[in-house]
């Protein structure tokens, strides 16, 4: 006579306090999975060849200007190379609430097969953004003229509020798909 096989015992949950908050622990509740990651790295150290892991087909926003050799044969890396843009044309594809029109491709039949978006590199961006900064004067004064070797203060500003926007963007319309 063959006997059920016994089922462990629900697991006693305790509350969890961290910093004065409730921990909450997760599979409770329906919730859309969705992630946002930001890979932070030494060049070369494989951050590229480690988002290229992520699931799915993938957008590639390659801003490198090393390029994307990393993921070159990968056939499921679709690659927009805005790399060789000048600051000017840069910038107008990705500063503002529809950054390179990701909305409507990502609407698309040509864009509904991806599931991630990789933007490679936000270090590029943010040394675009710099240069774009000094080049707007950001932080001039009679007695100050920023430069990339010594843009000041107002000029760093500048260039992390331009990078919080095309960031933020992408974001923005990545996870209204």
């Amino acid at each position: 006579m063959a006997t059920a096989p016994k089922k462990a015992p629900a697991p006693v949950r305790k509350s969890i306090q961290l910093g004065g908050l409730e921990v909450q622990q997760g599979g409770t509740e329906d919730v859309e999975l969705r992630m946002a990651l930001l890979l932070w790295g030494d060049f070369g150290v494989g951050k590229t060849t480690f988002a290229a892991t992520a699931p799915g087909n993938k957008l590639w926003i390659n801003v490198d200007p090393n390029g994307y050799s990393a993921i070159a044969s990968r056939t499921d890396c679709h690659v927009v190379d805005v790399s060789k843009l000048d600051n000017n044309d840069f910038f107008k594809q990705l500063q503002g609430e529809n950054p390179l029109s990701l909305d409507q491709f990502l609407s698309s039949p040509d864009g509904e097969h991806i599931d991630t978006i990789v933007l490679d590199s936000v270090t590029a961006v943010r040394d675009r953004a710099l240069h774009k900064a000094v080049d707007k004067g950001a932080g001039a004064s009679k007695t100050f003229t920023p430069t990339i070797e010594v843009p000041g203060q107002t000029a760093y500003g500048a260039r992390n509020q331009i990078v919080l926007e095309v960031v933020s963007g992408i974001l923005r319309v990545a996870a209204a798909h």
